[in-house]
């Protein structure tokens, strides 16, 4: 039996109880497989730590989180768990396998094309979120890259490495916020740039730039280095949805623009809020959207 010891894994490696079949990406510290479990031949995808880097207690922990927060959702929008374990000491997750390219790539590459989905998008981004709230957890690293989207607009929610549970209120008493701005900053909230108690609210501050850049195409934010960025996600206006996609509704825009705003009271109260807004309100106007039918 062929087994994979490497960095550089080979096409039918076993790894555990996994057949590797195709590399998917490689980041600094794991390798994505397309794999075969070698009883069920069910398909998954494995998250494999590179064995470089197993060996740091540090890197196996947060893997390891990333299962025991992904293990608690269960939901059509969430990408599902199936199995931590150990091959020779190479720690490594088995996942449900959905074969999709990241909102940020189909927003890059395909963005006019997005919009006949953009509203099944829209929703199934936010119940993704909302159970992971439901299940006490905030994501902390919401982006278009932590989105998979399939061609008929079906998400699946990715990455739980930085979820965390809400601090309890008397942590804020002593501190309680991060040591180091953790996340993405294109989609920081301001409350993680101030390194703050952070709650759902931050969430969906970083929910609302995404769906800003879903529709708009980029980012509501950019600038010349991290500072300018940062300190537009504190101080610059709230750009407007409507102005830069004309085909949302007012009420959508106005949504979009109270989930990114600068003070976390002033945002929605939960996920649940505003996937019950979206369900309640249009989010593109009529003529926006593309009848579908046969091609002529």
């Amino acid at each position: 039996m062929k087994v994979a010891h490497s960095d550089r894994y080979s096409r039918e490696d076993i790894v555990g109880r996994y057949r590797l079949l195709n590399h998917v990406a490689r980041s600094q510290t794991c390798d994505i497989w397309e794999a075969l479990h070698v009883s069920t031949n069910w398909r998954h995808a494995l998250k494999l730590m590179l064995p470089s880097v197993s060996a740091r207690s540090e890197a196996t922990r947060a893997l390891r989180h990333e299962f025991t927060v992904g293990s608690t959702l269960k939901h059509p929008a969430v990408i599902r768990m199936d199995e931590f374990l150990r091959d020779d000491g190479v720690p490594l997750i088995a996942m449900e396998y959905f074969a999709n390219p990241t909102l940020k790539g189909q927003i890059r590459e395909r963005h006019e094309a997005l919009l006949p989905l953009a509203v099944k998008i829209v929703e199934q981004a936010t119940a993704g979120l909302a159970h992971l709230h439901d299940q006490g957890w905030i994501h902390r690293d919401v982006k278009p890259e932590n989105y998979l989207v399939s061609d008929t607009g079906e998400v699946r929610l990715i990455d739980f490495s930085l979820a965390q549970r809400p601090p309890r209120w008397w942590n804020s008493l002593f501190g309680g916020g991060a040591s180091a701005i953790q996340g993405t900053r294109t989609y920081l909230s301001p409350e993680q740039i101030r390194k703050q108690r952070l709650d759902a609210r931050s969430d969906i501050y970083s929910l609302g730039c995404v769906f800003f850049e879903l529709f708009a195409g980029k980012p509501p934010y950019a600038g010349n280095s991290s500072g300018e960025l940062l300190s537009k996600h504190l101080k610059a206006p709230i750009p407007s949805l409507r102005a830069a996609r004309s085909e949302v509704t007012p009420a959508f825009s106005q949504l979009v623009g109270q989930m990114m705003a600068k003070a976390p009271d002033d945002r929605p109260t939960s996920m649940s809020e505003v996937l019950e807004q979206i369900r309640g309100s249009s989010v593109l106007e009529r003529r926006a959207v593309p009848e579908s039918g046969p091609p002529e």
